[in-house]
């Protein structure tokens, strides 16, 4: 996982605000009554932006760029995926990680997985598959891998990128899927993530 500068975060944010715009709608539309959500991966917190400032949100990214934050500096947790301990989240409706996965090393898939599914019941992702390019991605899988690692948590999906119009990037489209859990376990216990 590289540690982009700040020209890298700004860009991104510009190229995707109208993608995020619509997914934002569209995750609206599958959990109508969500309160709170989470973006793991969130760079500047562009995709929460377009959430309303009356639901609790998180933005979670490696970078220190606060200043340029478009949600509020104490919605964003400042994490190193790749770092080792306990990683102790709150639980939200949803969960958001877009384009984030293969940005990071296979090694820490699995884990990311685990955080992802610490935190909600319903996630809404996508991650780059192979050959489709890009800056530094280091674990571009067919859709397939990231569903079984999914599963695993008792996840079920759906794709849903074919419910987004051409005014959204390709890769959105062609990669985003909504993972369901088929179950909900009561736990009297904070759900925590291992890195």
């Amino acid at each position: 996982m590289s540690d982009y500068g700040i020209d890298w975060y700004i860009n991104n944010y510009n190229a995707s605000l109208t993608s995020y715009r619509e997914i934002a709608s569209l995750m609206h539309q599958l959990k109508p009554n969500a309160t709170s959500g989470i973006d793991v991966g969130c760079a500047l917190g562009g995709l929460l932006e377009q959430l309303p400032e009356s639901m609790v949100r998180r933005g979670i990214d490696i970078h220190p760029y606060t200043r340029l934050l478009k949600i509020k500096e104490r919605e964003y947790t400042r994490l190193d995926l790749r770092d080792n301990g306990i990683i102790n989240l709150s639980r939200y409706d949803v969960a958001l990680c877009i384009e984030t996965a293969e940005h990071l090393e296979k090694r820490y898939a699995a884990k990311l997985v685990n955080l992802i599914c610490s935190c909600s019941d319903t996630v809404i992702f996508s991650a780059a598959t192979p050959k489709q390019g890009g800056e530094d991605h280091l674990n571009e899988q067919l859709h397939e891998y990231w569903h079984e690692l999914f599963r695993k948590h008792g996840y079920n999906y759906t794709f849903i990128g074919d419910k987004l119009s051409n005014s959204v990037a390709s890769y959105y489209r062609n990669n985003m899927f909504v993972y369901e859990k088929l179950f909900t376990k009561v736990s009297s216990k904070q759900d925590t993530a291992q890195f």
